[in-house]
């Protein structure tokens, strides 16, 4: 059976190494104790846009007992819990965010908003065993009005660095692809959505003028698709910063008997 690749997946593959994505193909767990801070923030928005009645601070302390005590499950697969910090810090992030910028609810508006495609990008139940590429969006708002439909897409980041310049990644292209081809929008603002600095970046698309871009895109993920299903070999260098996958990995280990210098600093 083929596997459904996310966006995330194939960033790991330019952002670390090809065999990072071979040790996820096969199971391999890997440390996720950086994205604690985030997931935990991501929870509580969700669950105050999803229940608006609610006070968010008795919601952000019920995300934070349950994820500090049972963990998470994502993609079906259960995660270790999260510290008790860790938690505090990704649910004070959520709630300064709210304090701000109030999380929208309502008509039109869906929180972790699931896409999944098969390889001739139909359409299919997240879950679907033909799905080949499948991805969870933060918050989606369609908006129909005087016979133009807008879809804004809103990322929550909670690093620093998450600024302007994320408009323009793969993970971004990836979003305004399978919002296009599900909503069939007039108009798509891409939003990131910084917690730490509390400030929105944006991007507007008009489809009409961008149908042809669009369409290079959608190319570019398919051909990602086809890529992670051949083996890759190992390039280990400078993407083992940062890759959650090198305690793991045989291939960074071996870097410290590397000739090469620039290899040794970097194990």
């Amino acid at each position: 059976m083929k596997l459904a690749y996310h966006p995330t997946t194939i960033k790991m593959h330019y952002n670390h190494c090809p065999h990072a994505v071979h040790l996820w193909k096969i199971g391999m767990p890997y440390d996720r104790s950086i994205f604690h801070t985030g997931v935990v923030a991501h929870a509580v928005l969700e669950e105050i846009g999803k229940n608006p009645q609610e006070e968010p601070r008795v919601l952000a302390d019920k995300i934070v007992e349950q994820y500090c005590s049972k963990g998470r499950a994502y993609d079906g697969n259960p995660e270790p819990p999260a510290p008790f910090t860790d938690a505090i810090e990704g649910s004070q992030l959520a709630l300064n965010w709210h304090a701000r910028y109030p999380v929208p609810n309502g008509k039109g508006i869906t929180h972790e908003h699931p896409f999944a495609f098969d390889e001739d990008w139909n359409e299919v139940d997240y879950y679907d065993k033909t799905a080949r590429f499948r991805t969870l969006l933060d918050v989606v708002e369609i908006n129909d009005e005087d016979d133009q439909r807008t879809a804004i897409i809103r990322d929550y980041k909670t690093s620093w660095v998450a600024t302007a310049d994320e408009l323009d990644t793969f993970q971004r292209k990836c979003q305004a692809v399978v919002v296009w081809l599900r909503y069939e929008p007039d108009i798509i603002i891409l939003e990131i959505s910084n917690l730490r600095l509390r400030c929105n970046f944006q991007k507007e698309i008009i489809v009409r003028d961008y149908t042809e871009t669009l369409n290079k895109w959608l190319d570019e993920i398919t051909l990602a698709i086809k890529t992670l299903d051949n083996n890759l070999n190992p390039n280990p260098g400078i993407g083992c910063i940062g890759c959650p996958y090198s305690p793991k990995c045989e291939h960074f280990n071996s870097m410290y008997k590397s000739e090469d210098v620039i290899k040794r600093y970097i194990a």
